[in-house]
């Protein structure tokens, strides 16, 4: 008798654990999918913040040059800016990357970076016939 009421008990706690975890599953796989939801539209919400930045960023109080001598090309780098200066030798050509927070470079604009400290650009014509 007392085997049977052991196993009687056991029954009701192995199937009280069960259904427990298979709740708690369920809540964890609702907490999972709200997750993904919210961080796939924070980082949406941050490429969009990024776009409007690149626009607007040459009119921001701090630029550090002058807004009428930029060329926004949007991608891969976002800025070419004309820097004239009173002395024409000091004259030069930027390409500006924007970034805002904690936003890195992509592969493609670490390249990029890199072509342009090794001094790996140039000038050219190209004539149309």
């Amino acid at each position: 008798m007392i085997v049977f009421i052991l196993f009687i008990v056991a029954a009701v706690v192995a199937y009280f654990f069960f259904t427990q975890n298979k709740k708690i599953k369920i809540e964890h796989e609702n907490l999972e999918n709200q997750y993904k939801d919210l961080n796939h539209t924070k980082k949406s919400q941050s490429v969009i913040y990024g776009k409007s930045i690149e626009q607007f960023s040459p009119f921001m109080h701090y630029y550090p040059y002058n807004r009428k001598d930029a060329r926004f090309l949007g991608t891969p780098i976002d800025y070419i800016q004309f820097n004239f200066m009173p002395n024409e030798r000091d004259d030069e050509i930027v390409l500006i990357e924007v970034k805002g927070c904690s936003s890195q470079l992509t592969e493609r604009e670490r390249r990029i970076k890199s072509i342009v400290e090794r001094g790996r650009i140039r000038y050219e014509e190209f004539r149309v016939r």
